[in-house]
């Protein structure tokens, strides 16, 4: 949820202040760039940069009352939050301590009006974080200890000592465990499982630094430098399942394994080879279900190949849209699959010769954010939907 959603964040604050406007009051903060956003019933739950101290705090907005609520005390600043089904829960730290140990504080809010905030717990503690939830679990991290909550009885237990956790991205809660890779930057590589009942346990030696979970039903898969792995639920362990021959360690690092499922069953990706630069792949978990999807016929740079630089996979409507380049001099296009060959296709030119995208990304399942750089009025968001064109 952080950062990734700024743009809807902006335009929902956008929305608020005219609406402020309207029933003539405004908004009581100075607007900063707020890095999370969440509705639970009637409330929009956002942090903020309070401008007295410059720390984040919790707000909630009512949509019926149009009031502001401070959730977050003044001597705190808000280091997480997560909405579950019942309520949100948040994390916040003594403000006289926020760079060292200090105290840091969970706690929870049903929603109900006439129901205060409830503290769970109160700890010393340098770095905590909301790690997700899990049907009626919540996983979260103080220092070294993994622990849960329970969503019914909001009993919170510690699951065991946690070795460091992964950077966004190569985390994951499946099958109600959270998964997460630790690598000491040398040739130990590891992933290791948290469970509500088992605690935390070593799950898997790896061979390489792993990148990027991705669940595909009962199947969980992830890349291991040019190699990708496969665990099914009810297999003894995993299995590394395809080697990329060629793979270019050059331009491979324009993904680390991002890319798009579709139906839980499939999972298309941008792979860099020698032979093609990065090109759209395709992954079901096995050998015969994972090949290239298409080479976009695409110019090369003297003796570099880049391929289409395929990037920003989403799905949308049984379909998996991309961008990418047939020619780097003119601008992207706009491609879409349904995970076979014969129906990856252009579907529009999108971008011009002078635009560029920073990055990109999908805020519902038809409307891309894109940053642009045209070169004229510097890097702006654009809306681009894919069912529009």
């Amino acid at each position: 949820m952080k950062n990734q959603l700024f743009p809807i964040i902006m335009c929902l604050l956008i929305v608020i202040q005219l609406s402020a406007q309207t029933a003539s009051f405004s908004l009581p903060f100075e607007a900063k760039e707020p890095d999370e956003l969440g509705v639970f019933g009637q409330h929009l739950f956002f942090s903020n940069q309070w401008p007295d101290n410059n720390t984040e705090q919790l707000w909630q907005f009512d949509t019926q009352s149009k009031e502001f609520i401070k959730r977050s005390d003044d001597s705190t600043f808000l280091v997480d939050f997560q909405l579950a089904p019942n309520g949100v829960f948040w994390l916040e730290k003594d403000l006289n301590n926020r760079f060292g140990i200090g105290q840091m504080s969970l706690w929870f809010w049903s929603g109900e009006a006439e129901q205060a905030p409830q503290q769970l717990q109160s700890t010393s503690a340098a770095n905590a974080r909301l790690l997700g939830l899990s049907e009626d679990i919540l996983f979260l991290y103080f220092d070294i200890s993994i622990q849960s909550v329970n969503l019914n009885t909001l009993e919170v237990q510690s699951l065991g000592v946690a070795p460091v956790l992964s950077q966004e991205g190569r985390e994951i809660i499946w099958q109600g465990r959270y998964f997460w890779s630790v690598s000491d930057g040398n040739q130990n590589h590891q992933i290791y499982w948290a469970d509500p009942d088992l605690g935390v346990q070593l799950f898997w030696q790896a061979e390489r630094r792993v990148y990027n979970f991705v669940p595909l039903g009962d199947r969980l898969l992830w890349r291991e430098g040019p190699r990708l792995v496969r665990y099914d639920w009810e297999s003894s362990g995993p299995q590394y399942y395809y080697e990329f021959k060629d793979w270019d360690e050059q331009i491979s690092f324009f993904g680390e394994w991002f890319g798009a499922s579709l139906n839980d069953s499939l999972y298309l990706f941008p792979a860099a080879t020698v032979s093609t630069g990065s090109e759209p792949w395709r992954t079901d978990g096995t050998i015969e279900g994972t090949f290239l999807l298409k080479d976009i016929p695409t110019e090369r740079t003297g003796n570099f190949t880049p391929g289409s630089f395929t990037r920003y996979l989403h799905q949308n409507d049984g379909k998996i849209h991309f961008l990418a380049y047939t020619k780097l001099s003119e601008g992207q296009q706009h491609w879409e699959s349904d995970g076979t060959v014969e129906d990856a296709v252009l579907k529009s030119e999108l971008l011009g010769t002078d635009d560029r995208v920073y990055f990109g990304y999908p805020i519902n399942v038809s409307v891309y954010v894109l940053y642009i750089n045209s070169g004229l009025d510097g890097l702006e968001p654009a809306l681009f939907s894919p069912t529009a064109v």
